[in-house]
């Protein structure tokens, strides 16, 4: 094969040369992930979301919530871990109440049917020995319940739950609050996020250095073959 052949090679984005697999050039691409929610780490504070809760930032009663990076600010009794992202960022805090079905977090996303969307979170127990049950709720459905039992205080979890749109347009995405206990139903949520495959959003596939070290050697080749030329 010569010069110009590999050159040809090169510019159509495959290399084959004799006793070597087909080198994929870095046009290759795939489907990048995209995540639905905004400010689903609470870094930008109280905003993006929508909850049945009332916004406390001094002590934290019954029903009532902050946006903040020390628990014990609002309630000296409350764990301080820090939050799940950094140890030192956002996180809502949340004082539970005893009625079931209250909307802890919410928000509303635009999705499109027949697509698959995977929701996750992080939990964790800010007081004692005590558990939370959340309801994961897509369109006005509760397709997962879920609880932080037994992973002890300032411990977070993670939850997941996916979901399939049935149809095009605007749903609300809800964490509802089942738990109707009194004691110990206090909880934490941070890194909130909604992500699909995007098939018509590529990402670039970068070529192993190997792959570059290739291309290098046929570039030096493709000047020596000039130079002799000349």
């Amino acid at each position: 094969m010569n010069i110009r052949k590999h050159l040809a090679a090169l510019a159509a984005g495959i290399l084959v040369l004799p006793g070597l697999a087909a080198v994929a050039i870095p046009s290759a691409s795939h489907a990048a992930t995209v995540d639905l929610i905004v400010n689903g780490d609470f870094e930008a504070g109280n905003t993006g979301f929508s909850t049945d809760l009332a916004l406390d930032n001094v002590f934290l009663d019954a029903g009532e919530y902050s946006i903040l990076t020390d628990a014990t600010t609002v309630n000296g009794s409350f764990d301080n871990e820090g939050d799940h992202t950094t140890g030192s960022g956002n996180m809502m805090a949340i004082n539970g109440t005893t009625t079931s079905g209250i909307l802890s977090w919410g928000q509303t996303v635009n999705v499109v049917s027949g697509t698959e969307y995977d929701l996750s979170f992080w939990m964790m127990s800010l007081f004692g020995s005590g558990s939370t049950t959340l309801g994961i709720s897509f369109d006005g459905t509760t397709v997962k319940t879920v609880d932080n039992f037994g992973a002890g205080s300032g411990v977070w979890t993670e939850f997941t739950a996916s979901w399939v749109a049935t149809s095009t347009g605007a749903i609300d995405v809800q964490l509802l609050e089942l738990s109707t206990g009194f004691a110990g139903n206090d909880y934490a949520l941070d890194d909130i996020s909604l992500t699909f495959e995007d098939q018509n959003t590529v990402a670039a596939v970068p070529l192993p250095a190997a792959g570059w070290l290739l291309v290098g050697s046929l570039a030096g080749l493709a000047g020596l073959g000039r130079r002799r030329r000349a």
